[in-house]
């Protein structure tokens, strides 16, 4: 037996599209909306437009009330912007580097590191490391230099001042 898709006409652009294309609402018919959900979004962007400082002081409002909730929403909308990474895929590489930095090991707040070239994901690091690498310029060989460098000196570094001279 086929299965009946369940359809429903807008009230704003008068299409018919199916019931899935509502957005729900408790209280109307079917608990959908009268208007499909690309109606709804371009009349909330409509709005917004209109109503820009009322937006902008509404928004203000219930970031002062909700504080915690305010720095998510913006921490997991900056690795959408930026990294193209829900907070699941994020929370993934905390749990895969048991919440250490993927260099110096160390659990502190943790920062994306990205290729600049490629924006390919590489792990997480301290912002320590990470800024490391960035006056390195992301280059393996600079890196190299600096590590053999650091090998050179290793265990004069123990030794006084004075008696270097």
């Amino acid at each position: 037996m086929k299965s009946v898709k369940m359809m429903r006409i807008c009230k704003i652009c008068n299409v018919i599209k199916p019931i899935e294309e509502f957005k729900t609402h408790k209280g109307c018919v079917y608990n959908r909306s009268h208007h499909c959900l690309s109606c709804h979004r371009e009349k909330a962007r409509k709005w917004c437009r209109d109503n820009t400082e009322r937006n902008t002081q509404r928004a203000k409002k219930w970031a002062l009330e909700h504080p915690e909730q305010r720095k998510q929403t913006h921490f997991k909308a900056h690795l959408r912007r930026k990294y193209h990474l829900s907070i699941e895929n994020y929370n993934e590489l905390l749990l895969k580097q048991d919440h250490k930095c993927a260099i110096c090991q160390e659990k502190v707040h943790l920062v994306v590191d990205h290729c600049h070239k490629t924006n390919q994901i590489r792990g997480l690091l301290c912002n320590k490391c990470n800024q490391a690498l960035g006056f390195f310029k992301d280059n393996s060989y600079n890196c190299q230099k600096a590590f053999d460098y650091l090998e050179k000196f290793k265990y004069n570094s123990s030794r006084r001042k004075d008696e270097e001279l």
